[in-house]
């Protein structure tokens, strides 16, 4: 198990959309930004799954998941300027207890009622890996 700093659970919390990566059963990938994604303590991230069909079906073939966050880009999208790191892990998909009602909470207070209703599950990611995805020396460094 790896745990990520402050730094990285504000920038997960602040980031409007980080990008999951799952794959099918026959390794077929799909990325999708996630716009509702919490760091809820150093070891897992939560996301509340509204309309993400293909993504919900990879996660019930495949727990393993990746996550890619960053902080905004530099000066005419300069990536030299970018903090940002990929999480790898498993993902389970919650349909009852607390992270699911946290994320219902959550969908209500930013969609509304109806919102809080169409939640599908929490995924829930229990990190294992964390790796620099900035540029310089250490770009691709596995962090922890």
């Amino acid at each position: 198990m790896a745990e990520m700093t402050v730094e990285m659970m504000d920038l997960i919390n602040n980031m409007a959309a980080p990008y999951l990566a799952t794959a099918s059963k026959e390794g077929v990938p799909n990325v999708v930004p996630c716009g509702s994604t919490r760091a809820i303590n150093p070891d897992t991230i939560t996301i509340t799954a509204l309309h993400l069909d293909k993504t919900f079906r990879n996660l019930e073939e495949n727990p393993r998941v990746a996550l890619v966050f960053h902080s905004e880009l530099g000066k005419k999208g300069a990536l030299r300027d970018v903090r940002g790191w990929q999480i790898k892990g498993d993902a389970a998909l919650v349909k009852s207890g607390e992270y699911y009602e946290r994320a219902k909470e959550g969908a209500a207070k930013r969609f509304g009622e109806e919102a809080a209703e169409k939640v599908k599950a929490a995924v829930v990611i229990r990190v294992k890996e964390i790796y620099n995805i900035a540029t310089g020396p250490d770009a691709g460094n596995r962090v922890a």
